[in-house]
């Protein structure tokens, strides 16, 4: 199916809450995104926004991680310093947003 941009923004306009989830480290929202669904000029009806990330947390997983990370599997949340401050910029920039 073909999507719309206008069928988004109509959509968008009319939305009461929004939730933003992601399941992957290395995935955040870009600034391009977070501008469709809460635009800096407003006219949303967005007044609830939830931020689901399995990996705001925050927190190094210490040394058993980042093996296994290494060794077995790339999808492990082993919490290194460029993956979490990406996550904190992320949430950072939509709470701005939502706070407008």
């Amino acid at each position: 199916e073909k999507i719309v941009p206008d069928d988004i923004e109509a959509a968008v306009a009319k939305t009461e809450g929004l939730v933003i989830a992601f399941d992957s480290e290395r995935q955040t929202l870009p600034e391009g995104a977070l501008n469709v669904f809460l635009p800096k000029a407003g006219g949303t009806k967005i007044s609830h926004v939830s931020l689901m990330s399995r990996y705001l947390n925050g927190a190094g997983m210490g040394f058993f991680a980042n093996a296994a990370k290494a060794a077995a599997n790339s999808e492990i949340w082993a919490g290194d310093a460029g993956a979490i401050a990406a996550h904190r910029s992320m949430e950072a920039a939509v709470i701005a947003r939502a706070s407008e």
